[in-house]
């Protein structure tokens, strides 16, 4: 009979399972059983698995991740997939952190990355499904992560049981899908205490909102850390608490004077926002109005001055997620378990003045 197996570039003929088989001197079910790292739960000795593994390496046999998969086995592949062009968040400053977190992780444990890359509004039945078919089943399970997550869709993925972690909280009817995220709630509360420390009894909040004009989780933890800190320094968390397209200089010029000495705003691009505004209304930031940011800030107000603001975990975060994702993998952590909160650093900068 001819061998009509394609070869590669070296003219060698890929190897095959019944080639081990044969020089190994053992069943081609069994070597199934090994190269599919299934050995153990077969009850294959030690010695043997390890004699298929040589003869399998000596003959530079590659199994097949895909036709593994399709079997139930493990591919060693951990996937990413964004609810955003994927391109831009690897290229952007607000996903870089938790990526390198993400990517030591793997290292570290002996696997490997597949990038799941899927546009938005791509027309397909959902960013992760696509001709009906989960198509992050190629990896043993998923990181996902993106400001625009499609809900319906991590249902899916939880009721057909794939696993995967989620970085930042999400809610599901009455739950939560598996999640590893910055503990915004925290952190809001060590910024309204800092602000008190510093003597502020007048506070305001500015709400980032999304362009739909609704909240989701990390904005709501935010805002109810905010809540929480001003309860418990004995302060109102209604003096001034404003969506950022109010804000400008008219506003900011009513709230300093109506007792106003400190805002609190969710992100960098809103605090910016708030000195543009200052600026117009002749409001001398920190002088008259202090102002602390809930999450990472690289700029300032002016030059010489930085943003106060949190530090975010982000690589922590993602290394963490995979760690979680691991363990649910093996079968060593419940799903429904998966619910981590990771501590932010303190606000640092230099736009909270003492009053």
């Amino acid at each position: 009979m001819v061998d009509r197996r394609p070869t590669g570039a070296s003219g060698r003929k890929p190897a095959r399972q019944a080639d081990i088989a044969r020089l190994a001197g053992v069943s081609q079910w069994t070597v199934s059983r090994v190269v599919n790292d299934r050995g153990d739960e077969a009850g294959i000795p030690r010695a043997t698995q390890e004699r298929i593994r040589e003869v399998a390496a000596g003959l530079g046999y590659s199994p097949n991740l895909a036709a593994r998969t399709l079997r139930g086995g493990r591919t060693s592949l951990i996937g990413i997939h964004a609810y955003q062009p994927t391109l831009s968040v690897l290229q952007g400053t607000y996903f870089h952190d938790y990526l390198v977190g993400i990517e030591r992780e793997v290292e570290r444990a002996g696997c490997d990355l597949v990038l799941f890359s899927s546009l938005v509004g791509s027309g397909g039945d959902g960013h992760a499904y696509r001709g009906g078919s989960n198509r992050l089943a190629l990896a043993d399970g998923s990181i996902i992560l993106g400001f625009h997550t499609d809900r319906a869709e991590l249902g899916r993925l939880l009721e057909e049981g794939y696993r995967f972690v989620h970085i930042g909280r999400r809610e599901i009817g009455e739950g939560h899908v598996p999640f590893v995220s910055p503990d915004y709630r925290a952190a809001a509360q060590d910024v309204v205490a800092t602000l008190a420390d510093a003597g502020h009894r007048g506070i305001g909040y500015v709400i980032a909102e999304r362009p739909s004009g609704r909240t989701d989780e990390p904005h709501r933890d935010r805002f109810a850390g905010f809540a929480a800190g001003c309860v418990a320094r004995r302060l109102s968390p209604d003096l001034a608490v404003v969506p950022l397209r109010e804000v400008d200089a008219g506003w900011v010029a009513a709230v300093t004077e109506s007792g106003v000495t400190a805002l609190v705003v969710e992100d960098e691009p809103s605090a910016d926002v708030v000195a543009r505004a200052a600026r117009r209304a002749k409001v001398s930031l920190p002088d008259r109005l202090s102002v602390a940011v809930l999450g990472d800030a690289r700029g300032g107000p002016r030059r010489g001055l930085t943003w106060t603001s949190t530090a975010m975990p982000r690589t922590e975060v993602g290394a963490l997620a995979v760690r979680r994702l691991l363990a649910v993998i093996e079968g060593t952590l419940d799903p429904a378990e998966v619910a981590d909160l990771v501590p932010c650093g303190p606000p640092v900068g230099d736009t909270v003045a003492v009053r």
